[in-house]
């Protein structure tokens, strides 16, 4: 079982992972109609930017690419129990045990953050001009994906339990699942 964070949207419609994660299925907003594509493994997380989709497979430790306009054969790399992934302009971000690991369109790794790992208790989001990536103690990581420096870091005061991160109306909001809450952090204007 698995429970997919993310529901990536593109003209084609919604994807989502089926039959137990070896799908990935699209779903068209106007008919209903539901075009499966197999991806060969089973899949816990899809992204989507453009033309792409990703998919990451920790058990298999590979992430798939595949093509959204046509979805052809899956094309893949192996990480290290790959968990989130999120792309960012030519650049695909995918949370691994090795660290937080930036890949070039073509799969090549350009560079691991050893530090950056959010695990199953962790996220990892994209914004308009950054890459938010929190740990599971609830401390933020913003990033800057052209130049991939860390451009700052937020640590909480007192650790959060596991949860999510969404950035939204200048705010950074976190939540934390075993307390029931929801932090809010205003961004600098």
């Amino acid at each position: 079982m698995f429970d997919q964070l993310n529901l990536p949207v593109t003209t084609r419609g919604v994807w989502v992972l089926t039959a137990n994660g070896v799908n990935a299925s699209v779903v068209d907003p106007l008919t209903g109609q539901v075009t499966d594509y197999p991806l060969g493994h089973r899949c816990q997380q899809l992204d989507v930017f453009d033309d792409r989709i990703v998919a990451t497979s920790a058990g298999e430790g590979e992430l798939l690419v595949l093509d959204a306009s046509g979805a052809a054969v899956p094309r893949h790399v192996s990480l290290s129990s790959p968990r989130l992934a999120v792309q960012i302009g030519e650049d695909t971000w995918v949370d691994t045990t090795d660290g937080l690991t930036r890949l070039t369109r073509d799969l090549g790794v350009r560079a691991v953050y050893r530090d950056l790992i959010a695990g199953p208790d962790g996220d990892l989001v994209a914004a308009v001009d950054s890459l938010w990536h929190r740990a599971p103690d609830g401390t933020v990581t913003r990033i800057d994906p052209v130049t991939g420096r860390i451009d700052e870091r937020i640590t909480p005061t007192a650790p959060l339990t596991a949860g999510s991160i969404l950035i939204a109306f200048d705010s950074i909001r976190l939540t934390s699942g075993d307390d029931g809450t929801v932090v809010r952090l205003r961004l600098r204007a």
